[in-house]
Formats: C-alpha cells, sequence, structure tokens
C-alpha cells in the first residue's frame, strides 16, 4: 500500500477565510439545517471603525439584519477565545455608534461597487429608508478553520456563556466555507446557531450639524408664523441663535463645564432692551413655569459700569450630552417651550 497523500491546506491567512465568507453568504451557498440559507444581499470585507477591524459584514434585506464575522486563522483555543471577545467588543461599540457604522459600511460598500464597476444592489436612498427605522438587527460568527473541530467541546463551551449566542462556521482546507465544523449534525446544528439582537439606531452629530439638524427641526416644529426665523452663529460654533421678535433671539450656547444654555436674550440699545425687559419681568410668574432652573436677569457691564452692553437675558443652564437625536429632540423641545411661553408676552403687550 502507498503511503496517505497529506491533504494541501490552501487557507494560508485571515485575508482568504474573510475572501472565502464574502464570497459564500452573497451567493448562499451554506444551507442550514431548516433549509434556510446563509445569505446576503450586500458585504464587503475589512472594515476599519473606532479601533475594531471587521473581517466580514453582510446585510440581510428581508430580516433587515447585519451580519458580522470574525475570522481567526489560529487554532489554539486562546485563539479562538480571542474571537469570541472581539465578537463582545464590536458589539458594545454598535450599541454606541451604530448609525455611523451602517454609514460606513455603506459608503464602504459603494465604494467597491464603484472600483469593480459592478451594480448597485441597494441605492443610497434605499438604505436611508432603512436607518430611518431607528433600529436594525445584528448577528454575529465566528469563523474558524477546519482543524479546530478537535476542540469542539471547548468551543460548545465558550459559546454556551456568551450573549447573544455567537454562531460557528468553517473554512475547509480546500477553502470551502461551510455550516459544518465537526459533519455530525446535531453539534453543528448548536454551534451554527446565531441569536438576532436589536440595536438602536441613535444618529450622533458633530456640533455644526447639531445646529442645523436642530434649525431645520423648528422650522418644522415650531407654529407655522414662527418658522422664517432668522439665524446667526459663531465662527466656532459655539451658539445658535433663532431670530422670532425685533432686538431679541433665542439662542442655543455650548459652555464651559460641559453646560449648555438655552435661553431667550435681548441684545439691543439701552432703552429698547429696558423696555422688553420690564415687559418680560412683570410675567415672572408665567415663566417660572418654564422650570425651577430658570433665571431672569440684566446682562452685559454697560449696566454696572456705565459702559459696554446693556442686555438680559431668561435663560437655563442643563447639563451636555452626547449631540445625538435625544439630545436634539431635548434641546427642541425646551426651545420651543421658551417660544411658546415669551412670545405671546412680547406679542400681546
Amino acid at each position: 500500500m502507498g503511503k496517505e497523500t497529506k491533504k494541501v491546506d490552501k487557507v494560508a491567512s485571515e485575508k482568504i477565510m474573510s475572501d472565502k465568507v464574502k464570497a459564500a453568504i452573497l451567493s448562499g451557498i451554506m444551507k442550514l439545517s431548516d433549509n434556510s440559507r446563509l445569505k446576503c444581499d450586500i458585504a464587503i470585507r475589512e472594515m476599519g471603525f473606532r479601533n475594531c477591524q471587521f473581517d466580514v459584514i453582510g446585510y440581510n434585506k428581508n430580516e433587515n439584519a447585519v451580519y458580522i464575522f470574525e475570522c481567526k486563522f489560529g487554532t489554539k483555543i486562546t485563539s479562538i477565545g480571542q474571537a469570541f471577545g472581539q465578537i463582545l467588543g464590536y458589539k458594545s461599540v454598535l450599541e454606541e455608534r451604530g448609525y455611523e457604522f451602517l454609514n460606513k459600511f455603506y459608503q464602504k460598500y459603494h465604494e467597491d461597487i464603484i472600483k469593480s464597476k459592478g451594480w448597485l444592489k441597494i441605492e443610497l436612498e434605499d438604505w436611508f429608508r432603512i436607518l430611518s427605522t431607528k433600529k436594525i438587527g445584528f448577528r454575529f460568527f465566528v469563523v474558524l478553520k477546519e482543524q479546530s473541530k478537535e476542540l469542539f467541546r471547548e468551543i460548545m463551551s465558550i459559546k454556551s456563556d456568551i450573549k447573544p449566542k455567537i454562531g460557528v462556521l468553517s473554512i475547509t482546507r480546500d477553502g470551502v466555507c461551510t455550516p459544518h465544523l465537526v459533519w455530525k449534525k446535531e453539534i453543528d446544528d448548536k454551534l451554527i446557531n446565531s441569536e438576532k439582537i436589536e440595536i438602536e439606531l441613535i444618529k450622533k452629530y458633530k456640533r455644526e450639524e447639531f445646529f442645523d439638524a436642530l434649525e431645520q427641526k423648528l422650522r418644522i416644529e415650531l407654529p407655522e408664523k414662527y418658522r422664517k426665523f432668522k439665524t446667526n452663529s459663531s465662527k466656532n460654533t459655539s451658539f445658535k441663535y433663532f431670530g422670532i421678535y425685533p432686538g431679541t433671539h433665542y439662542e442655543i450656547a455650548m459652555k464651559y463645564r460641559n453646560m449648555v444654555e438655552i435661553g431667550f436674550h435681548i441684545e439691543t440699545a439701552k432703552e429698547k432692551t429696558s423696555k422688553v425687559f420690564a415687559l418680560i419681568n412683570s410675567n415672572e410668574s408665567k415663566l417660572k413655569r418654564l422650570g425651577k432652573n430658570i433665571k431672569i436677569e440684566k446682562w452685559g457691564y454697560g449696566w454696572t459700569k456705565g459702559k459696554g452692553v446693556y442686555w438680559a437675558r431668561v435663560y437655563e443652564e442643563i447639563p451636555k450630552e452626547i449631540l445625538d437625536e435625544k439630545f436634539l429632540t431635548k434641546a427642541s423641545e425646551r426651545i420651543k417651550k421658551f417660544v411658546d411661553t415669551i412670545q405671546p408676552i412680547l406679542e400681546n403687550a
């Protein structure tokens, strides 16, 4: 009898593994135990985001879910355990920055299609509609070389200790991506099982973007007669104001000590400021309904030194939060409350 020929391993790197995974999920060749197929409509490989390096990312339109695949070339249990740990790290990043992640995912997908002279399976406007759902599903998978099958008990133990359940795929020596690591149905069905989780998509802004979004929100949400307000902002985008009544404006300003001021400012000549301030101050009881932290004061060196500006304001300071959709809503609601309270006082005088 001749010597048995040793099977050559054609998978020489994680790059080759990720190439095989991407090809497999786009083709839908992997059939699962329930006769469904592990398939994505679009997919990319190797994307950096927030100090993480994602090997393969795919999107399944029917499920409205993003699939994350972490390929691990090493076959020792410490290396395999690291792959599961990386997935948990990715999950925490996605929970905080999911909206930004998905924007970058689509951007890279678009760039890859342009380079390959292909055609877009999901257009940009369709992607924005997907993001507008505010939530999206995620599934996570670890992809191992078939040589790891000897450690399937240890892999099952790691998998059972982690939430959400992370699916396990295999790359054969011939470079075939498969949902079979051990090739025993009962075991492989448990290994491939992945749990879908829902992650809330919260858009986060840079400061200038936040002010612009706030302006657009107020032009929609304020009473119609106030929507044509004038705006101005600082060159370093530390504040933005919205002018409705002559000599006055509503303002949001990023302050020191991580505070944000929201208020109504009277910034005109001394006589006009004094007149409007007297009117406002005479309605102190109405203004105090805006909240317990409301302050009503004359403001500027002119009042104390006789030289400088003669201004006044009604305002509050609130802690600065992450500039996301939640804080955008909070800021717009507070400014709208100021407008609803103060404009009738000015207009009915």
